[in-house]
Protein backbone atom coordinates (compact mmCIF):
# COMPACT_ATOMS: atom_id res chain seq x y z
CA UNK A 1 0.00 0.00 0.00
CA UNK A 2 2.81 1.96 0.63
CA UNK A 3 4.12 2.43 -2.68
CA UNK A 4 0.87 4.16 -3.78
CA UNK A 5 1.38 7.15 -1.79
CA UNK A 6 2.05 10.65 -3.51
CA UNK A 7 5.00 11.72 -0.98
CA UNK A 8 7.47 8.44 -2.14
CA UNK A 9 9.96 9.32 -4.35
CA UNK A 10 11.21 6.69 -6.30
CA UNK A 11 9.14 4.09 -5.19
CA UNK A 12 10.47 1.24 -2.40
CA UNK A 13 13.87 0.63 -2.86
CA UNK A 14 14.56 -3.10 -2.12
CA UNK A 15 18.09 -3.42 -3.14
CA UNK A 16 21.21 -2.40 -1.14
CA UNK A 17 23.47 -0.88 -4.04
CA UNK A 18 20.45 1.80 -4.27
CA UNK A 19 19.90 2.10 -0.61
CA UNK A 20 23.34 3.25 -0.19
CA UNK A 21 23.21 5.64 -3.37
CA UNK A 22 19.79 7.23 -1.57
CA UNK A 23 21.64 7.80 1.42
CA UNK A 24 24.65 9.38 -0.56
CA UNK A 25 21.97 11.14 -2.02
CA UNK A 26 20.73 12.41 0.99
CA UNK A 27 24.13 13.55 2.11
CA UNK A 28 24.58 15.45 -1.07
CA UNK A 29 20.70 16.95 -0.22
CA UNK A 30 21.96 17.89 3.19
CA UNK A 31 24.69 19.89 1.92
CA UNK A 32 23.49 21.73 -0.59
CA UNK A 33 20.21 23.22 1.80
CA UNK A 34 23.07 23.98 4.69
CA UNK A 35 24.79 26.35 1.58
CA UNK A 36 20.88 27.60 0.78
CA UNK A 37 20.71 28.43 4.87
CA UNK A 38 24.43 30.19 4.68
CA UNK A 39 23.65 32.08 1.42
CA UNK A 40 20.08 33.35 2.93
CA UNK A 41 21.31 33.72 6.47
CA UNK A 42 18.77 30.74 7.93
CA UNK A 43 20.06 28.67 10.70
CA UNK A 44 17.74 25.56 9.75
CA UNK A 45 14.83 24.99 7.49
CA UNK A 46 12.36 27.03 9.77
CA UNK A 47 14.19 29.82 9.34
CA UNK A 48 15.09 29.26 5.58
CA UNK A 49 11.07 28.62 5.06
CA UNK A 50 10.27 31.94 6.36
CA UNK A 51 12.55 33.90 4.53
CA UNK A 52 12.05 32.71 0.74
CA UNK A 53 9.06 32.68 -1.68
CA UNK A 54 6.60 30.17 -1.10
CA UNK A 55 8.12 28.69 -4.50
CA UNK A 56 11.46 28.20 -2.98
CA UNK A 57 11.01 26.52 0.29
CA UNK A 58 12.00 22.74 0.83
CA UNK A 59 9.99 20.13 1.50
CA UNK A 60 10.37 17.60 5.23
CA UNK A 61 12.17 14.48 4.08
CA UNK A 62 11.79 11.30 5.97
CA UNK A 63 14.18 8.33 4.94
CA UNK A 64 12.34 4.81 6.52
CA UNK A 65 14.56 1.83 6.53
CA UNK A 66 12.51 -1.34 7.64
CA UNK A 67 14.29 -4.59 7.94
CA UNK A 68 17.48 -2.71 8.73
CA UNK A 69 18.83 -5.98 10.77
CA UNK A 70 18.74 -8.01 7.60
CA UNK A 71 20.73 -5.66 5.49
CA UNK A 72 22.94 -5.00 7.94
CA UNK A 73 24.26 -8.73 8.06
CA UNK A 74 26.36 -7.59 4.60
CA UNK A 75 29.58 -5.56 5.60
CA UNK A 76 29.64 -3.12 2.61
CA UNK A 77 26.37 -2.44 3.22
CA UNK A 78 27.25 -1.83 7.44
CA UNK A 79 30.16 -0.17 6.78
CA UNK A 80 28.22 2.65 3.81
CA UNK A 81 25.28 3.10 6.08
CA UNK A 82 27.34 3.48 9.12
CA UNK A 83 29.44 6.73 7.38
CA UNK A 84 26.03 8.57 6.00
CA UNK A 85 24.35 7.80 8.88
CA UNK A 86 27.27 9.99 10.97
CA UNK A 87 27.46 11.99 8.43
CA UNK A 88 23.19 12.65 7.95
CA UNK A 89 22.95 12.36 12.33
CA UNK A 90 24.92 15.43 13.14
CA UNK A 91 22.85 17.77 11.17
CA UNK A 92 20.50 16.56 8.88
CA UNK A 93 17.73 17.40 11.29
CA UNK A 94 18.34 21.29 11.14
CA UNK A 95 18.30 20.74 7.53
CA UNK A 96 14.61 19.17 7.61
CA UNK A 97 15.69 15.40 7.01
CA UNK A 98 14.74 12.77 9.62
CA UNK A 99 15.66 9.06 9.93
CA UNK A 100 14.06 6.17 10.80
CA UNK A 101 15.52 2.91 11.39
CA UNK A 102 13.17 -0.58 11.82
CA UNK A 103 14.65 -3.58 13.00
CA UNK A 104 12.91 -7.04 14.48
CA UNK A 105 16.51 -7.12 16.79
CA UNK A 106 18.01 -4.63 17.49
CA UNK A 107 21.10 -6.22 18.79
CA UNK A 108 25.01 -4.86 18.94
CA UNK A 109 24.98 -6.25 15.65
CA UNK A 110 22.82 -4.39 13.90
CA UNK A 111 23.08 -1.41 15.37
CA UNK A 112 26.78 -0.39 16.06
CA UNK A 113 28.02 1.87 18.80
CA UNK A 114 28.78 4.66 16.26
CA UNK A 115 25.23 4.13 14.43
CA UNK A 116 23.44 4.29 17.82
CA UNK A 117 25.55 7.50 19.30
CA UNK A 118 24.05 9.06 15.95
CA UNK A 119 20.32 8.12 16.30
CA UNK A 120 18.58 10.87 19.21
CA UNK A 121 14.91 9.69 18.85
CA UNK A 122 14.33 6.02 19.79
CA UNK A 123 11.34 3.85 20.30
CA UNK A 124 11.24 0.39 21.36
CA UNK A 125 8.11 -2.50 21.67
CA UNK A 126 9.01 -5.40 24.21
CA UNK A 127 11.99 -7.43 23.82
CA UNK A 128 12.80 -10.53 25.36
CA UNK A 129 16.01 -9.55 27.03
CA UNK A 130 17.51 -6.66 29.46
CA UNK A 131 20.87 -6.64 27.15
CA UNK A 132 18.49 -5.46 24.03
CA UNK A 133 16.84 -2.94 25.89
CA UNK A 134 19.97 -1.41 26.80
CA UNK A 135 21.33 -1.55 23.29
CA UNK A 136 17.85 -0.29 21.60
CA UNK A 137 16.45 2.49 24.00
CA UNK A 138 19.87 2.98 25.68
CA UNK A 139 18.52 2.11 29.41
CA UNK A 140 16.97 -1.36 31.27
CA UNK A 141 12.86 -1.54 31.13
CA UNK A 142 11.79 -2.49 27.83
CA UNK A 143 11.94 -6.00 28.35
CA UNK A 144 8.79 -5.71 31.08
CA UNK A 145 6.51 -3.86 28.75
CA UNK A 146 3.63 -5.22 28.46
CA UNK A 147 3.66 -6.19 24.72
CA UNK A 148 1.06 -5.44 21.64
CA UNK A 149 1.86 -2.19 21.04
CA UNK A 150 3.06 -0.82 24.58
CA UNK A 151 6.34 1.30 24.10
CA UNK A 152 8.87 2.76 25.56
CA UNK A 153 10.37 5.69 24.13
CA UNK A 154 13.65 8.03 24.61
CA UNK A 155 12.89 11.37 22.93
CA UNK A 156 15.60 14.34 22.97
CA UNK A 157 15.00 17.21 25.35
CA UNK A 158 12.96 14.67 27.25
CA UNK A 159 14.34 13.84 30.58
CA UNK A 160 12.73 10.26 31.24
CA UNK A 161 11.59 7.58 28.99
CA UNK A 162 8.09 8.21 27.99
CA UNK A 163 5.73 4.86 28.02
CA UNK A 164 2.79 4.90 25.15
CA UNK A 165 0.35 2.97 23.16
CA UNK A 166 0.84 2.25 19.38
CA UNK A 167 -2.65 1.49 17.84
CA UNK A 168 -2.96 -1.65 15.81
CA UNK A 169 -3.71 -1.09 12.35
CA UNK A 170 -4.58 -4.09 9.72
CA UNK A 171 -3.97 -4.36 6.54
CA UNK A 172 -7.74 -2.96 5.42
CA UNK A 173 -6.76 0.29 7.86
CA UNK A 174 -3.63 0.85 6.17
CA UNK A 175 -5.40 0.93 2.68
CA UNK A 176 -8.00 3.12 3.76
CA UNK A 177 -5.09 5.52 5.29
CA UNK A 178 -3.73 5.16 2.02
CA UNK A 179 -6.26 5.64 -0.01
CA UNK A 180 -7.73 8.75 2.12
CA UNK A 181 -4.11 10.44 1.43
CA UNK A 182 -3.97 9.69 -2.36
CA UNK A 183 -7.56 10.85 -2.53
CA UNK A 184 -6.74 13.99 -0.38
CA UNK A 185 -3.28 14.66 -2.72
CA UNK A 186 -5.42 14.79 -5.43
CA UNK A 187 -8.13 17.37 -4.25
CA UNK A 188 -5.01 19.57 -3.16
CA UNK A 189 -3.42 18.98 -6.84
CA UNK A 190 -6.91 19.96 -8.70
CA UNK A 191 -6.91 23.43 -6.24
CA UNK A 192 -3.98 24.17 -7.02
CA UNK A 193 -4.45 24.06 -11.11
Amino acid sequence: AIERLPHLQGGVIVDQTTAVQAMEALVLEMERRYELFRTNGARDIRAYNTKVAPAERLPTVFLVHDEFAEWMLTEEYKAAVTANVSRLGVKARAAGMHLIFAAQRPDANVMPMQLRDNLGNRLILKVASVGTSEIALGVKGAEQLLGLGHLAARLSGEPAIIYAQAPFLSDDDIDAAVDAIVAGNQWVSREET
